[in-house]
């Protein structure tokens, strides 16, 4: 996973020295965002380092075994079980706190550039699928617009939604650990979500691990445009001048 940042002190300061109002809700969400990547990479690697310690033992087809819970020693099977505990529920936070980051980035873009809501909408509107659109109604603004859609609509974020989604309203998708005892896998072991179907959509089974990886090193780098455009942007404005953007 890569580490991604931004200069959020000189977003903040513009937003305090241009902003007529907001400047505060904008900030609080910034830093939510470099919070929720942090705590996202630190659930990915709770997970990454206890199966490192697993995928060391597993130097035959009798100790995979013995990881996947087929050993006559009570106190072997606790310990893999509470293993196997912290890596489901770091996995689940990890899967979650990625899902949550376009939502608050929008709710921070929805601040930062002064944007009213449209009639009839209320804060619970305010949203990455929402606040994109109304982004891209305006010229001057639907460049922002498209750093969210490139997040909201990879493969890879799609899949990470439909699993946080599944997961807080119907049910968790189970992880599970499978092992190779034949010699023809390219691993010996893995660590999978298990397949799902949702809101008319099948999901297949995939490898965890990769699939967080690959989300997280690709969402970094957009946000971290984001910020840079909002900087320039921010500072093109002048002192106090950043009015509501009527949608």
């Amino acid at each position: 996973m890569t580490n991604a940042t931004w200069n959020v002190q000189l977003t903040v300061n513009l937003l305090r020295e241009k902003l007529n109002n907001g400047h505060e809700e904008a900030r609080r969400s910034l830093i939510s965002v470099l919070d929720r990547q942090e705590y996202a990479r630190y659930h990915y690697h709770e997970v990454a380092t206890r199966w490192s310690e697993l995928m060391t033992k597993a130097s035959s087809a009798d100790e995979r075994w013995r990881i996947l819970g087929w050993t006559s020693s009570k106190e072997e099977r606790d310990l893999l079980n509470e293993v196997r505990l912290v890596m489901s529920a770091n996995l689940i936070a990890c899967v979650q706190t990625l899902h949550a980051i376009p939502d608050t980035l929008a709710f921070a873009l929805f601040h930062s550039l002064q944007l009213s809501l449209p009639r009839g909408k209320d804060e619970s509107h305010i949203n990455a699928g929402s606040v994109g659109r109304w982004l891209a109604a305006n010229p001057d603004l639907a460049i922002f617009s498209r750093v969210l859609q490139t997040i909201l609509t990879s493969p890879t974020f799609l899949h990470l939604q439909a699993l946080s989604n599944h997961g807080k309203h119907r049910s968790i998708i189970e992880d599970s650990m499978s092992a190779d005892v034949t010699g023809t896998d390219t691993v010996p072991m893995r660590l999978r979500f298990a397949g799902f179907s949702f809101k008319g959509m099948k999901y297949p089974i995939v490898d965890a691990l990769p699939l967080l990886a690959t989300e997280f090193d690709r969402m970094s780098p957009i946000i971290i445009e984001c910020g840079q455009m909002l900087n320039s942007y921010l500072e093109l404005s002048p002192d106090r001048a950043v009015g509501s953007t009527a949608l």
